[in-house]
């Protein structure tokens, strides 16, 4: 028993330290990386003067250069280039560093153009509207659909964004579509999704409308607050 007792406490002890370092790590990574988004140069040397590892990876996989071009801060983008940071290492999403900057860019479209839709009553500035719309339809898919999932995070009304994002009607959205329902999703929304006429949008409103105790009444209601891929 004293044996079996001595063994167990090491093997915690063990776990312990080893979850201290890896607690410790992170707070290291994440403060490193706060440096970089705050564009603190002369914070950053010091970090890497201390032992900080450039390349070290925080939330998501994104390295300090993620961080940096993200912000579009081309003096830290330099600074840690100077530094060693390594321009061809992918996040979790499969970015370089390099495509964050065009993330950052699809995110602010999106934003713009979901803040000029109305729910009830359309376009507040159709001419506005539809430069931002034509714009987010070519860029890269892949692009696109990680800035929806981004917006839709922050966004005060998630809703607006996803209407946004079923009038844009880029197929490669569906599957985020699909999941942003069941984290943000409402009766207003479903309905939205069911409204849509898209075939893949209405399946995952049903699939919605089944856990959250609803039944479907077909007929009469509001019509479509959005059109899938019409503008």
């Amino acid at each position: 028993m004293s044996v079996f007792l001595v063994v167990l406490c090491g093997v915690v002890s063990a776990a312990c330290a080893w979850l201290g370092y890896v607690l410790h790590r992170r707070r290291r990574v994440t403060a490193f990386h706060d440096a970089v988004r705050a564009g603190d140069l002369p914070a950053v040397r010091l970090w890497v003067a201390n032992g900080q590892d450039v390349n070290a990876r925080g939330r998501r996989g994104d390295t300090a250069l993620h961080v940096a071009h993200y912000a579009g801060d081309e003096a830290a983008v330099e600074q840690l280039e100077a530094l060693g940071a390594d321009d061809e290492l992918r996040n979790e999403a499969g970015f370089t560093p390099r495509r964050m900057a065009d993330v950052r860019g699809a995110e602010s479209v999106l934003e713009e153009l979901s803040h000029l839709l109305d729910p009830h009553r359309g376009w507040r500035d159709a001419q506005r509207a539809r430069l931002l719309y034509d714009r987010l339809r070519v860029h890269r898919h892949r692009v696109t659909t990680h800035a929806l999932a981004n917006v839709a995070a922050r966004a005060p009304s998630p809703r607006t964004v996803l209407l946004t994002a079923i009038k844009l009607g880029n197929r490669s959205h569906l599957p985020a579509l699909d999941r942003l329902l069941h984290v943000h999703g409402t009766k207003a929304l479903a309905e939205d999704y069911l409204n849509s006429g898209s075939p893949f949008l209405e399946a995952a409103a049903q699939r919605w409308a089944r856990r959250h105790n609803y039944t479907i009444v077909r007929g009469g209601g509001r019509g479509a607050a959005a059109s899938w891929g019409r503008f």
